[in-house]
């Protein structure tokens, strides 16, 4: 049992989702021929022309064939924090998002909870509307940039559990996890919590 299992049983009730896949969507929005065309509905492939390959349309829920004009994603300035804004699909099985950030076009692209802050995930009923913010204030980083990246997953992909988890509920609305992260495989852990809409909230990472 994964550490997605073991919270779901011990705080939260899922109301089931349809679940979709790039495959799936891919049928619903092409043709038979255009759907064997990889130039027209690969991932890759921008058929409308409007600048947004069909991975993007098909995680921001735009039209592959109709030229979109208004973009899914938005930047503001709150306060001394920049912030995007973009839509998330939950139904989607096979599709990643992150988020990444950076003060120099020319250094590398960071992520995680030490350069981005989770602001707010606001539920509907097929895409959620996901909030982040740049940790760095303008003081520190005088500018800023932000970026989402899409992934689709390969077929089966899951999500590994880290070692020797174990859980204890501490109260009815906390539970205590522990595990062992070996220093070989440091990668990053993400701490989620499921929301009533069965979607997941990023706690900690």
């Amino acid at each position: 049992m994964n550490l997605r299992s073991i919270l779901a049983a011990l705080i939260a009730f899922t109301l089931p989702i349809s679940a979709v896949t790039y495959e799936e969507w891919k049928t619903s929005k092409f043709d038979a021929s255009q759907s064997t065309d990889s130039t027209i509905s690969g991932t890759g492939a921008d058929p409308d022309g409007d600048g947004r390959s069909n991975i993007v349309e098909y995680a921001f829920g735009t039209e592959p064939m109709i030229p979109d004009g208004a973009d899914s994603l938005s930047l503001e300035m709150v306060g001394d924090s920049l912030r995007i804004t973009f839509p998330r699909r939950r139904d989607a099985i096979d599709l990643s998002y992150s988020t990444h950030s950076t003060s120099n076009l020319l250094t590398a692209w960071k992520s995680g909870s030490d350069h981005l802050n989770w602001i707010d995930l606001q539920e509907g009923s097929l895409f959620d509307t996901v909030i982040v913010a740049d940790k760095l204030p303008p003081t520190i980083a005088p500018r800023s940039f932000l970026r989402v990246d899409v992934t689709l997953l390969p077929a089966g992909a899951t999500f590994p559990s880290p070692n020797a988890l174990s859980v204890a509920q501490k109260s009815f609305i906390s539970v205590e996890l522990t595990w062992k992260t070996p220093t070989q495989d440091a990668t990053e852990i993400i701490v989620e919590r499921l929301l009533h809409s069965g979607d997941w909230f990023p706690l900690a990472s």
